[in-house]
Formats: structure tokens, C-alpha cells, sequence
């Protein structure tokens, strides 16, 4: 597992706005490097190399039902499958992954959770082998669905053009930052970021703060001599009707993405069992405020609070 700040102290850690946006929430999850992806982040790339390579060669699609991404069976299938992959049958290693999981009974009770999964498990094990991500046929008919309604806007297509996975590097408030974009183009100088989702695409911006995250793009972009002309989200949507809304950010929003302030930004509200989108302003944090904070970290523990009186409440109009 990395060592961030083991890497911090080297001189060799490359900060990025994902892992960013971790220090204005809790800062021991920036450290936290145990993450390996879940179903949401394999559909996206698995939905992201169909649509700009036509295929989808780095994943295995297979039959079966997929567990849902938070649920606890996940403790005994990942554990499960790295004693299978040492030449363990799953009825052999079953009971010593149990016992590296959360559950308190005993392993035949799991078992009756594990086993809808039995054929779903096979061909993750199988992907793992073959070192591919895993996708669903479910998933890859939802995936095709979308890149079919993408391809249906003609403004969407042209941004099919031009270099992806784009490496940006800079150094910006002493710290060296690297980003990936998904696409860009020198030509036209626009960012494209591809987001997928089952949520509503007017309140997933401000909640995934698109705004820090493009102004950290459009930034660095700017500090190698790029012109960025725009920063376009494109958030496509992962339930029927499956369509794909283009989201251009703002000179404003790339301002308050890169030193704060006030953001208008649509919430998800629940009333009366339906989540209704609803407008708030908050003050929020910008990447080079986060920068700073980060340095004050390093300094004094990611396990201390950050000594600045900033209003964190929100005003809900």
C-alpha cells in the first residue's frame, strides 16, 4: 500500500483534485490509499473506453449477479478471492475469509449471503487472473444504452476529437499537482471531463464540487502555455432515458473552484419520498485554500483540526 506521506517527505507525491477535496472533509482520508474502485467507478471506465475506443478490451464482461458496491459481503469476496487466486477452492478458503471480514456468525451463515453470487465471483476471479476489471452484461447493456444516446448529439461527437487521458503537471503554493484529462484538444483549448451517474445531473456539480476540480484543470492547463477556452462536465446518465447533459463552468465557478467563496449550487432535498432538487448557497473552500491546508497537515497532523474560524453552515433559500 503507498505511504502519501512518506512520499510527501521524498519530494515525490503529485497532489490531485480528487484526492484534494478529501482535506475539506476528513483529513485522515487523505492518507487512506485502500481504496481499489467499486461498480460505480468500473462502469464509468468501462463506459469512458467504449465511447472514445469503440470496445471495452481492458474489462472481462461477465454473467451474474454483481453485489451491491457497499454492502458487507464485499469484506468476504475480496479476501475470498485472493486465497482462490493462490490455488485455494472456495470451499477451502471460505472460513479463513469470513474471519478477516466484519460478520459475527458463523461461516455458514455467510455462505447463504455469498452464494447468489457464486457464478458472478467465478468471473471476477477469472478477470483478476487475466488482470482485467470485471463488468456485468447488465452493465454493459447500460453502457452501450448511454454511448448510444451520446452519439445521438452532434455538439457531444465533436468532443470525441481530440487527446485523452491528457497528463497535466504544474507546481502551484509549493506543491506539485498532476491531473489526467479525459479529453483535451489544443485547437479548440476545451477540457472535457466525462462524469456518469444515476443521480440527478442538476445537483451532482456542486455536490462533486466539478468547480474545484475543473478550475485545478484549467489551471495547470494555463501554468504549461495551454489557451483553455472552456471546461465542459458532461454527465451522463446511467438510468433510462440514459441522457447525456453537457455542463460548461462559468468564469465564476473557475474562480470560486480556485480560491473560494460562495457557490449557488442545486442539493438534493427529500420531500415526501421524492428527492427534489433545491437551491443553497455555502461557502466553500477553493483548491489553493485546500493546498494551503494541506502544507498545515503536513505540519501538524492529519489527526488535528484545522485552526481557522471558517463558517461552515449553509444557508438554504
Amino acid at each position: 500500500m503507498r505511504d502519501i506521506l512518506q512520499e510527501i517527505r521524498d519530494g515525490t507525491y503529485e497532489v490531485s483534485a480528487t484526492r484534494l477535496k478529501k482535506i475539506e472533509g476528513n483529513p485522515m482520508e487523505f492518507l487512506d490509499t485502500s481504496f481499489k474502485g467499486n461498480f460505480y467507478t468500473r462502469r464509468g471506465s468501462a463506459f469512458e473506453e467504449l465511447l472514445t475506443m469503440g470496445k471495452v478490451s481492458s474489462f472481462n464482461v461477465i454473467s451474474g449477479k454483481e453485489p451491491d458496491p457497499y454492502s458487507k459481503i464485499w469484506g468476504v469476496i475480496e479476501p475470498l478471492a485472493g486465497l482462490v487466486l493462490e490455488g485455494y477452492t472456495v470451499e477451502e478458503a471460505f472460513e479463513e475469509a469470513v474471519s478477516e471480514s466484519d460478520y459475527k456468525v458463523s461461516p455458514t451463515t455467510v455462505k447463504k449471503y455469498f452464494n447468489p453470487y457464486r457464478e458472478w465471483f467465478g468471473g471476477y476471479v477469472e478477470s483478476l487472473m487475466a488482470n482485467k476489471e470485471a463488468i456485468t452484461q447488465e452493465t454493459m447493456k447500460v453502457i452501450t444504452k448511454m454511448r448510444d444516446n451520446y452519439m445521438k448529439d452532434e455538439f457531444l461527437k465533436s468532443l470525441l476529437d481530440g487527446d485523452f487521458q491528457f497528463k497535466v503537471q504544474f507546481e502551484h503554493n509549493g506543491w506539485k499537482c498532476k491531473g489526467f484529462l479525459d479529453r483535451w484538444k489544443d485547437k479548440d483549448g476545451i477540457i472535457v471531463d466525462w462524469k456518469t451517474t444515476q443521480r440527478d445531473y442538476r445537483t451532482v456539480p456542486g455536490e462533486q464540487r466539478y468547480d474545484l476540480q475543473g478550475s485545478f484543470y484549467d489551471t495547470g492547463l494555463k501554468k504549461m502555455g495551454a489557451d483553455v477556452n472552456k471546461v465542459i462536465f458532461v454527465v451522463c446518465s446511467a438510468k433510462p432515458p440514459y441522457v447525456p447533459k453537457a455542463i460548461e463552468l462559468t468564469k465564476r465557478d473557475l474562480e470560486v473552484g480556485r480560491k473560494g467563496g460562495f457557490a449557488y449550487d442545486l442539493i438534493s432535498e427529500n420531500v415526501y419520498g421524492r428527492n427534489v432538487p433545491k437551491l443553497a448557497v455555502k461557502e466553500v473552500l477553493g483548491f489553493e485554500q485546500l493546498l494551503d491546508r494541506l502544507t498545515w497537515h503536513v505540519e501538524n497532523g492529519f489527526d488535528k483540526e484545522y485552526e481557522d474560524n471558517i463558517i461552515k453552515s449553509n444557508l438554504y433559500i
